[in-house]
């Protein structure tokens, strides 16, 4: 659970999701835009079979304040509304408010190709 280090070879993702989604997936009482968002990080990582390696983090696991102080204070300022929160080779780069899909996968391909 701790960030992970860049390897060049493999882009890694981490998204920290409420209980209900911590298996990858956000019933539909979590609202459209979260189901929206796990099932495009879902599609991105089967399309780009070991090239990602992906992890969805329970965000109440006791070991995301020590990690992810950064993520804690992302909770701390909006709240679990702002659930899911993505990051990409240690770096955030959205939560549900600044999810963008076309940007999503452009930093993808960015990263893959780095």
């Amino acid at each position: 659970m701790k960030d992970i280090g860049k390897n060049k070879n493999v882009v890694h993702l981490q998204v920290f999701v409420s209980p209900q989604c911590a298996g990858g997936s956000c019933p539909p009482d979590c609202g459209e835009d979260a189901v929206e968002m796990t099932n495009t990080i879902n599609e991105v990582v089967a399309q780009h079979k070991g090239q990602i390696t992906g992890e969805y983090i329970n965000i109440f696991h006791p070991l995301v304040r020590t990690y992810h102080p950064d993520v804690i204070k992302q909770l701390r300022q909006h709240g679990l509304l702002i659930l899911p929160i993505l990051k990409i080779n240690g770096q955030t780069i959205a939560n549900l408010q600044t999810f963008n899909r076309e940007q999503f996968i452009d930093v993808i391909e960015k990263e893959l190709k780095a």
